[in-house]
């Protein structure tokens, strides 16, 4: 599936809380970016979790 970066971030204020999760034995790359994305989701006013 192809979408733009413009479509994705049309799509993600569609709601307004999100769960995150990652998959098991993730490396920090993984967490760091599921930490980064609940970041900016807050940023915007969304509520948002990370769960391992």
């Amino acid at each position: 599936m192809d979408i733009s970066l413009q479509e994705l971030a049309e799509k993600l204020k569609v709601s307004d809380e999100y769960r995150i999760v990652y998959h098991i034995r993730p490396d920090g790359d993984c967490i760091g970016s599921a930490f980064a994305l609940a970041l900016e989701l807050q940023s915007i006013g969304k509520k948002c979790e990370v769960v391992g």
